[in-house]
């Protein structure tokens, strides 16, 4: 019985160790091909921006403390008033953030020092992807 059931046992054996080859052989090249990229790879499943931000302006561009300082987000789609804006002003010691359907916002400094305006558009309607843009500004102390 000892002998029958090690008979058994290799036979098993030797058609696993067949099949995991066959399979090996069959599944590698799906594999490798699924990980790298193409028109396979779902690259093309990924939201692309409606628009894109063309510029940011803002006046007037020598900034002193006290200013009040107008910017615009200028997108492709000026047009189209679906889109909202999320403006950010940040520096170590300030923070501002406001979001709103205008492309226009205006900002009252009263420190100086190097801020960071980062602005997304987005246009929620079609839940697409943000587009953003950053910018940096010197706001100078007031000469005396």
């Amino acid at each position: 019985m000892r002998a029958f059931t090690l008979r058994i046992l290799k036979r098993i054996t030797f058609m696993n160790s067949k099949f995991v080859n066959l399979f090996l052989v069959i599944a590698m090249p799906f594999v490798i091909l699924s990980s790298c990229s193409g028109p396979w790879s779902g690259d093309w499943d990924r939201p692309i921006p409606l628009t894109e931000i063309l510029a940011i302006e803002y006046n007037p561009e020598h900034i002193v403390v006290g200013d009040s300082v107008r910017f615009k987000c200028v997108i492709r789609d000026s047009l189209d008033e679906s889109y909202h804006f999320d403006w950010r002003f940040t520096t170590d010691s300030f923070l501002l953030r406001k979001v709103s359907d205008d492309p226009y916002i205006t900002v009252l400094f009263d420190s100086a020092g190097v801020y960071q305006v980062r602005i997304v558009a987005d246009n929620s309607q079609f839940n697409n992807l943000g587009v953003v843009k950053n910018l940096t500004i010197t706001v100078n102390a007031i000469d005396q």
